[in-house]
């Protein structure tokens, strides 16, 4: 029985994005979906916005990245803040902006 990643590649290949993962230089190109959901934050003296960008692929494509790897998506550069195993061989990467 083929891993639950192996059976969504084609599902990254089509509407995943490239990320580029570790030091300058020597990046790693890994395919995933990237999320960056705006949230409007509200309380009673002020509102403003937050995102968490989030990028989801493959277990074993970020195995050795841990907090703060450098990845790079759409030209914005970020630092792995978490990541999260689902167990499922999915990991979603929490990502902060550089």
């Amino acid at each position: 029985m083929k891993p639950s990643w192996e059976d969504l590649e084609p599902f990254f290949d089509d509407f995943g994005v490239d990320a580029l993962f570790g030091p300058e230089g020597s990046e790693e190109i890994i395919r995933g979906l990237f999320d960056d959901e705006h949230a409007q934050v509200s309380t009673e003296y002020y509102d403003t916005g937050t995102s968490q960008p989030m990028f989801t692929c493959p277990t074993p494509d970020v195995g050795s990245y841990t907090q703060g790897a450098r990845v790079v998506i759409h030209g914005v550069e970020y630092t792995v803040k978490d990541k999260q195993a689902n167990g499922t061989g999915i990991t979603e990467v929490y990502l902060h902006v550089v």
